[in-house]
């Protein structure tokens, strides 16, 4: 292959290409919002059409190419082609989008934006919206004969919809978001690609999974079928394009197209009659202005592309020589769970199975698996296929933890004690629950050695047949081998070979991954937690006790990171390895997974065992292993660290199966387990509640409850000041009380919410908005009852048992008063009305902030402590006039300094304390290391003594402030000032008044401008990697959903002020889009340095002297 033509014009990056279906014209559109049109001979700019108010995101041909759509600024436009007249603007999206396709059919065309697809009709005009998506849509395509339309978003799935009546006929999924969709010419394969890395390959028809791509080492941005030629291409951030044979699916080419990683740049199309392929040429490091505003035309041969097989690389020609390191493997892997009852034998049969060897083991309360290779075979079409038997733990306190791990299994052994003369198949029955029924099983009656057995054959055989067990049941033994080689005969027959979707990896993905599956298998390792760099030279060493597996000669020396840390994702979404997230934001791999897991499972167990029943583990503990997990007791001192400090940011991140928050106990840092808490109701004899909607859960119903009592707790409108095992309690700002209790059964929760009677009505919706969105967001299924009482003597209805009524087939409960039958209220939806829909959206974005934010907090103090920086005491200097700064200062700014690690004086608490005269108290203050004065206008009547009752405090406190402000430099420096109302004239006292200062006014920066205050006490450089790490972390929002260009995609749009305070965020994709729509710059790191990266994608140089930096520096 070769460059044939680069076209230049625009003078922004640019976004999208389209050939029209005659192959004459070449349409694009870029950010400069322009949408151009170019002839394909002779390279011509023809016609330049302007009218996009933003960035123009996408261009289509309609099938006659007659008409082209331009769209990205919330309308789509269509451009007659042949005069460039403005035909019509269609109008109908609420934010900007990125996707535009027609109907082949010609008689419409969809777009794709903010949670919907829009497919309009034009002849009648009529516009229909489909909604099933959650987050952005990023991609619509048409299939061929255009009754079937497909859309891929940031909510991580593929859905599939009927054109003719909108119906959503499937939906499919990636691990991440989905940037792209594209049908082959005949509408048999949809393929989607996304920030996974890899491309998938559906059957559109059953929506089933034929095939995995990998080999792009960052997201896959764009996909393109060749109409011509069985090709596939598919862009990547990774700055190339893979040409993929669509009769074998291996890669045989790679096109150099650098692209900005930060830009989601889709322009990719085949010509549909010549052997050309467009792409845009986007920049190969930020400051090349020149190359992100090209069009490249890239000439392919594909005689000689499709006619040597695979192992080709390309730059701007094919040299025609094979590479073997780019050969494609194709493999597929089938995932065998053996499951069963604690201390039945799971791991002696598993291990057996495996290593041919029987072996004594203890019961164990995690998972690990083994490679099964008497199970490995190859397929017709040289599909290599491996099994893996996963042994999950089967203690009633594990079976959360390992109820996932199960819903992709390919083949389950089902474990019972034949001999257990109480209920044998009790367990059976759970796990044959639990599975999907789809899931091939066989049930395996383990230790038949060990005593009688209480089933006969025929109760096997019946039992078998009425659970819809195909594989039947075997007697075994592991100690013996008894109907062990009859157990992997019916395996091999049980396992769907040739329905497994195969996965086509790079050569040198495949080698990484036997290599680290090798050195798992090591048993004589001592490290089992690597960094990139270690892995490396693992791979790179030629110690005499490493695998012997070894990559061929001359692969290393082009091998890169990306590479490496991709073939190890791969193998961590297989459950292989793990990538454990650091506190300090830094990656490690973990060759053992199954000990994070089990280290979980054994903090669980050890909060579970809390003695004052708080379901909760103490911190430190934990970091200096005095409970002594024996998980720890292995692993070296480095091992352990990183262990430890990987499963408790894992904890607080929500990405194990126990919600768990941080809490202060007295003088403990405690992990709390929510969901864990043994305490007894709070005794509350005064309270007097109102009973608020009742919730009917089902589903995966595990750690609700918890999630709920910590969002809610980190809300700015309640705080938590009671909880136990099954109750919390809220209280609001005017001290109103709100609660949420839970009732548990077997196959399902309820909660009901409390309310004291004086609460207004507001408060009381926000609270119901906020636990509605909750469970909105969870994989539960919800009924809604509203409370009910007679109608004949108006005594509220015991609603428990309603519900143990209504499970009972009754249509009616009785009063408990008068006898009257009473009808259930009908069920109701999870809405929320227009009116309250902001504020609910505002604290649940809080929430979710908190929750962040206290992770940052957790790894900042880490830090800390690990570059042994010096503990500021802060004495904290406000005034107590106004009860809401009080509360903010006390409940807020105190805590999360506390939380951060920092002593904090406080005048109302210390003072109370430590004497009425005061003069300890001032003596406190007078050592504290930093003074934090809280500027409001009441603070500086305070200061001007205006304040009755506080002369001796006040005195005291001016003189030393005053006494700071007149020494060194550094005493100076000791004296930080933070806004929290009014302007600095009114607020700080006149020696005070300054244009530097951590300003809180906004609310809505709280988090972010903590953090700054954090590095500045700290005094840790907001450039530092970990800093830049939380910033970023701080900047994502779950709840108010946004596009990608940072709007608010609600009922009412937020003003351009909100917009711009997250554009301007220094962190990811979404952020740099945001501030691109409104042409602002944004700062970014590039080869150790920041510098400001504008819309056009050109950077100058960052001057903190000029552009300000977040806060005061130490």
């Amino acid at each position: 292959m070769k460059l044939l033509r680069t076209l230049e014009g625009h003078k922004g990056v640019v976004n999208g290409v389209a050939f029209d279906p005659r192959g004459g014209l070449l349409a694009s559109s870029g950010n400069d919002s322009t949408v151009r049109t170019w002839d394909v001979e002779s390279g011509e700019l023809l016609r330049t059409l302007k009218g996009q108010k933003n960035n123009a995101r996408s261009v289509a041909f309609d099938p006659r190419g007659a008409v082209l759509a331009s769209g990205g600024d919330k309308t789509v436009r269509l451009w007659d082609v042949e005069s460039g007249m403005l035909l019509s603007t269609l109008e109908g999206h609420t934010g900007n989008f990125w996707s535009v396709a027609f109907d082949p059919r010609g008689g419409a065309l969809a777009s794709g934006g903010n949670e919907t697809v829009r497919l309009w009709d034009l002849e009648s005009g009529e516009l229909r919206t489909l909604e099933a998506h959650r987050e952005y849509v990023y991609s619509v395509a048409f299939d061929p004969r255009g009754g079937v339309l497909a859309s891929g978003g940031y909510d991580k799935k593929v859905r599939l919809w009927y054109t003719d009546g909108g119906k959503l006929l499937h939906t499919l999924g990636h691990t991440h978001a989905v940037f792209s969709v594209a049908f082959d010419p005949r509408g048999s394969v949809l393929a989607s690609g996304g920030d996974d890395k890899t491309v998938r390959l559906w059957d559109p028809e059953s929506g089933k999974l034929m095939r995995t791509l990998e080999g792009h080492t960052h997201a896959v941005s764009a996909l393109a079928f060749c109409q011509k030629a069985a090709l596939l291409a598919s862009k990547s951030f990774d700055g190339t394009v893979r040409l993929w044979s669509r009769q074998s699916w291996e890669c045989i080419a790679i096109i150099p197209v650098p692209q900005q990683q930060f830009i989601n740049v889709a322009a990719l199309c085949f010509h549909p009659d010549r052997p050309i392929l467009a792409t845009d040429a986007s920049a190969s490091t930020l400051e090349d202005k020149h190359n992100s505003r090209l069009i490249r035309f890239w000439e392919l041969d594909f005689d000689i592309l499709l006619g040597h097989g695979a192992g080709r690389t390309s730059t701007e020609s094919t040299s025609g020589v094979a590479n073997p390191r780019y050969q494609t493997v194709h493999n597929t892997t089938a995932k065998i769970v053996l499951v069963g009852d604690s201390g039945v034998g799971k791991t002696g049969l598993g291990w057996r199975l495996a290593h041919g060897e029987y072996r004594e083991h203890d019961s164990t309360h995690g998972q690990q698996f083994w490679v099964l290779g008497q199970l490995a075979q190859t397929r017709k079409d040289g599909t290599q296929c491996e099994a893996v038997l996963w042994d999950l733990a089967g203690q009633p306190d594990y079976r959360l933890i390992h109820a996932l791990s199960i819903q992709d299994a390919d083949l389950a052994l089902i474990l019972f004690d034949p001999t257990n003369t109480r209920d044998p198949l009790g367990s059976a029955e759970y796990w044959l629950r639990q599975l999907p029924p789809e899931c091939p099983k066989i049930l395996v009656a383990a230790r038949v050695d060990r005593g009688h057995p209480v089933l006969t054959r025929e109760e096997l055989d019946q039992f078998c047949r009425r659970q819809g067990i195909a594989g039947g049941w075997v007697a075994t033994s592991a100690a013996s081998g008894l109907g062990l080689d009859d157990l992997l005969d019916r395996m091999k027959r049980a396992i769907p070979w040739d329905d497994k979707p195969a996965v086509s990896t790079d050569a040198v993905f495949k080698r990484i991954k036997d290599f680290v599956l090798a050195l798992k298998e090591n048993r004589t390792r001592k490290q089992i937690i690597f960094s990139t760099a270690e892995l490396r030279e693992e791979l790179t060493s030629n110690r005499p006790d490493q695998s012997a597996r070894r990559l061929p000669a001359g692969t290393l020396e082009s091998l890169t990171d990306a590479q490496l840390l991709t073939a190890v994702r791969h193998l961590s979404s297989q459950g292989f390895v793990r990538l454990l997230m650091l506190s300090t934001g830094d990656e490690r791999i973990l060759l053992v997974p199954e000990l994070l897991n089990n280290l979980a499972s054994s903090i669980v167990l050890e909060a579970r065992r809390n003695s004052r029943g708080l379901g909760a583990v103490e911190e430190s503990r934990l970091l200096d292993n005095s409970y002594r997990f024996r998980e720890l007791e292995v692993l070296s001192e480095s091992d352990r660290a990183l262990l430890l400090d990987g499963t408790i940011t894992a904890f607080l991140a929500n990405r194990l199966s126990y919600r768990c928050f941080r809490e202060a106990w007295g003088d403990m840092r405690l992990l709390v387990f929510p969901d864990l808490m043994n305490l007894k109701k709070p005794e509350r004899d005064d309270l007097v509640t109102e009973d608020g909607p009742l919730y009917v859960l089902t589903g995966s119903t595990e750690n609700t409850f918890a999630s709920l009592v910590v969002l809610l707790g980190y809300t700015n409108l309640f705080l938590r000041t009671d909880q136990a095992q099954d109750v919390a309690w809220f209280t609001t700002d005017h001290n109103d009380l709100c609660g949420v209790r839970q009732v548990r059964d077997d196959t399902e929760r309820t909660l009901v919410l409390l309310f004291s009677p004086t609460l207004g009505a507001q408060v009381r919706a926000v609270f119901e908005g906020l636990v509605e969105q909750v469970l909105s967001r969870r994989s539960v299924n919800v009924r809604r009852l509203r409370p009910v009482r007679c109608s004949r003597c108006g005594t509220p209805v015991d609603r428990v048992v309603m519900i143990r009524r209504m499970k009972l087939g009754k249509v009616n409960v009785f009063c408990e008063e008068c006898g009257n039958s009473v009808a259930y209220p009908p069920d109701e939806p999870l809405s929320v009305r227009p009116a309250d829909r902001r504020a609910i959206t505002h604290e649940g974005a809080v929430a979710e902030r908190r929750t962040r934010f206290e992770e940052v907090i957790y790894e900042l103090l880490r830090l800390a402590q690990a570059e042994e920086r010096p503990v500021p005491t802060c004495f904290v200097s406000y005034a107590r006039e106004n009860a809401e700064y009080e509360r903010w200062v006390e409940r807020r700014l105190a805590s999360d300094l506390e939380k951060a690690g920092i002593p904090v004086v406080l005048e109302r608490g210390d003072n109370a304390h430590l004497g009425a005269s005061g003069s300890r108290f001032v003596g406190r203050v007078e050592q504290a290391d930093r003074v934090l004065i809280v500027g409001t206008p009441a603070y500086r009547r305070k200061y001007e003594n205006q304040v009755p009752n506080t002369e001796a405090v006040v005195a005291a406190e001016a003189d030393l402030i005053s006494a700071r402000l007149l020494g060194t430099e550094a005493e100076k420096a000791s004296v930080t000032l933070l806004l929290l109302a009014g302007e600095p004239k009114e607020s700080l006292p006149p020696a005070l008044q300054t244009d530097v200062y951590f300003d809180f006014r906004n609310d809505d920066r709280y988090f972010d401008t903590a953090l700054d205050l954090l590095l500045a006490l700290y005094r840790i450089d907001p450039r530092h990697p970990a800093a830049i790490h939380w910033k970023q972390r701080l900047a994502k929002d779950e709840f108010s959903r946004r596009g990608p260009d940072g709007e608010t995609e609600d009922d009412d749009q937020s003003p351009v002020e909100s917009r711009m305070r997250l554009a301007l965020q220094q962190v990811g994709r979404q952020s740099l889009d945001a501030a691109f729509a409104i042409q602002k710059s944004v700062v970014v790191e590039q080869d150790g340095r920041l510098v400001r990266l504008h819309a056009d994608g050109t950077t100058t140089p960052y001057d903190p002297q000029s552009d300000g930096t977040p806060g005061p520096q130490p």
